[in-house]
């Protein structure tokens, strides 16, 4: 009882998934510092997702490491296990994790803030989480195995476990990798090791997948319908939304375009003609316009509530140069009230730039308006794409710089051209990909069904996100470029096989 006790003890693996743990911390830790270094911020979201890329990865290999080495014959000497575990898989690895870098670097480069930022710290966290799975992991694979040949405690190292009866299991270490998810003491028959009980998983792969796959029906099946969800999903794909999560933001020839873009809301989104200064000013200045414009017998402004004489009528019903000179620092300063709410002050105090008119120019101005009620995160988008078209048309009409404004244009003016981002990102991110794979496995097939493959999942993942609703950020482009490593693995362990 001692002795199968002591085997329990020391044939667990939780010092492995501790070991993984700290592989995957060191990383993290690592790319944080070198990037505070250079002064470069990373955002909550930004360090949240790279966090999960890069854990995603390194799960992934350390995995995949450790059942090779599982496989390899327990009658070889430690050495020779580790080495062949390497051959056999260290080629997807590197594959894998290449391509994943690639994808980030790809991503660094887009304008988008967010998504430039997260791209830099995922590339550099996977390849040092590289480097750290095939040297600093692979060491740890070794100390464990010793720590288990010599009969010591999982996890506590310094105690020694009553000795086995079996002196194969003492002598070997066999027994190291043993442990299955599903079921415990399992041996996997391969090339030529000997037939035990297998898993859980492993029958259902070995007795059921695999079979039922490997029928020709089910493989035209299959085909078939993975290929039609992907014209589905290319159809559906366009339905994606731009803009931001909710939680996280808070004549043709005049200005008059304005008042007739408002009459049709529903596609310039202005709910009401421009506020101009211009406009109140002419009246505030007209001689119908009793109570506004007046002046002392001296010749100054005189405000609505006093007694006071009419300035001088137009010439031609249009004020002189002079008068506009004169008046425009009265409308600007005169308040509104009972008698004349066209006062300037306030309305149109910030609105001018006076640095030149004195000489009748005025350089800069805006005009207000508002826009209609924007609900969805889409009539944001919508709603600065119209206001930049129809500045843009005032522009060409009236040969002077005009461009629009408002509050959240900030927020959005990154999703205006976020379908072109998304596609240029992704074509170059498959192509690096391809170009890494075909370096890689020279196989001009393997290397097209892996860009086939992770193109299907790009897809799908777009029509995905198209029926959830969450509408489309930078972070979710750069995460569109991701590739999709287990179908890496598998692809390259397929043609390694075959050849």
């Amino acid at each position: 009882m001692d002795a199968k006790r002591g085997e329990e003890c020391t044939h667990g693996i939780e010092s492995m998934g501790f070991y993984s743990n700290f592989i995957e911390f060191g990383p993290k830790v690592s790319y944080i510092l070198m990037f505070a270094y250079i002064s470069l911020t990373l955002g909550d979201v930004s360090l949240s997702s790279s966090f999960c890329i890069s854990s995603k990865v390194g799960v992934d290999n350390m995995c995949i490491l450790v059942h090779a080495v599982k496989r390899q014959p327990s009658d070889m000497p430690l050495e020779g296990r580790i080495s062949n575990a390497l051959v056999e898989v260290g080629p997807s690895i590197t594959l894998a994790s290449l391509s994943e870098i690639m994808a980030f670097t790809v991503g660094s480069f887009i304008p988008m803030p967010a998504c430039r930022v997260f791209s830099m710290f995922a590339a550099l966290a996977v390849f040092l989480d590289f480097l750290l799975q095939v040297t600093a992991f692979v060491a740890l694979i070794i100390f464990d195995f010793l720590r288990t040949k010599d009969d010591r405690v999982d996890c506590f190292p310094c105690i020694k476990a009553p000795s086995s009866n079996s002196e194969n299991d003492r002598g070997d270490g066999n027994h190291y990798f043993s442990g299955d998810v599903f079921s415990e003491n399992v041996e996997v028959k391969i090339s030529g090791l000997n037939q035990g009980k297998l898993g859980l998983l492993a029958r259902y792969m070995k007795e059921i997948h695999a079979p039922i796959l490997g029928l020709w029906g089910v493989k035209i099946d299959v085909v078939i319908v993975f290929v039609a969800f992907a014209f589905a999903s290319i159809a559906l794909c366009t339905r994606i939304e731009p803009g931001l999560e909710q939680r996280i933001v808070l004549p043709r020839d005049s200005y008059l375009q304005i008042a007739r873009a408002s009459t049709v809301p529903e596609s310039s989104y202005i709910a009401k003609p421009a506020a101009s200064w211009l406009d109140d000013f002419l009246v505030w200045m007209s001689p119908e316009a009793f109570g506004c414009c007046r002046k002392f017998t001296n010749g100054s402004y005189c405000p609505p509530d006093d007694q006071c004489f009419l300035h001088s009528d137009w010439h031609n019903n249009r004020p002189s140069t002079e008068q506009f000179i004169e008046k425009l620092p009265w409308f600007l300063n005169a308040l509104p009230s009972a008698d004349c709410s066209k006062g300037g002050h306030g309305a149109y105090t910030s609105s001018l730039d006076l640095n030149d008119y004195e000489n009748g120019v005025i350089r800069a101005s805006e005009f207000r308006t508002y826009h209609t009620p924007l609900n969805k995160q889409i009539d944001f988008v919508n709603a600065m794409r119209a206001a930049r078209e129809f500045s843009s048309r005032i522009s060409d009409s009236l040969k002077i710089d005009i461009f629009p404004y408002a509050m959240f244009y900030i927020f959005f003016e990154q999703y205006m051209d976020i379908w072109k981002t998304t596609l240029v990102n992704v074509v170059i991110a498959l192509g690096a990909v391809f170009t890494v794979s075909l370096i890689i496995t020279c196989s001009l097939w393997s290397s097209a069904i892996i860009l086939l493959v992770l193109a299907m999942v790009v897809v799908d993942l777009m029509v995905v996100l198209s029926i959830c609703g969450p509408p489309s950020t930078s972070l979710l482009v750069e995460n569109r470029n991701a590739p999709n490593e287990k179908q890496e693995h598998q692809v390259l362990n397929s043609a390694t096989h075959s050849s």
